[in-house]
């Protein structure tokens, strides 16, 4: 049983490293090639980071949020942004992680999920194989 533990944690942390490090990567080739535009944004002060917005337009208030992989960010969203918000207060955000939002911590992140991992490991009803 803590073989099956220790290699599903094991497993579980080397996923979210890997995932932190695709999303440097990501980050980094974005901001290199300008593939983000210089469009002034503001950041939300979340209790788990710092999310990037822009607002747009005045009306309606309308949401637009993004493709939930980590390559994703608002920009998905330029094309029509200035078309929309003639008529509504459009948001654009990028969510935690992605586009210019900041991105968790990796250990921090890995050491959450480790956790919850290992509570549902140790939850009566749940037994690894």
């Amino acid at each position: 049983m803590k073989n099956s533990k220790k290699c599903f944690l094991t497993a579980t942390a080397a996923t979210l490293i890997g995932m932190h490090a695709y999303n440097k990567f990501v980050e980094t080739t974005a901001t290199r090639k300008k593939m983000l535009s210089e469009e002034k944004g503001s950041f939300f002060d979340w209790k788990q980071g710092y999310i990037y917005y822009t607002k747009t337009g005045a009306g309606n208030p309308l949401l637009l949020v993004h493709d939930i992989n980590s390559a994703s960010s608002s920009e998905e969203w330029s094309k029509i942004i200035k078309r929309l918000s003639k008529n509504n207060t459009v948001y654009a955000l990028d969510l935690l992680g992605c586009g210019r939002s900041e991105k968790p911590a990796p250990f921090s992140e890995m050491r959450r999920k480790s956790s919850r991992a290992a509570e549902c490991l140790n939850h009566d009803s749940v037994r690894p194989r």
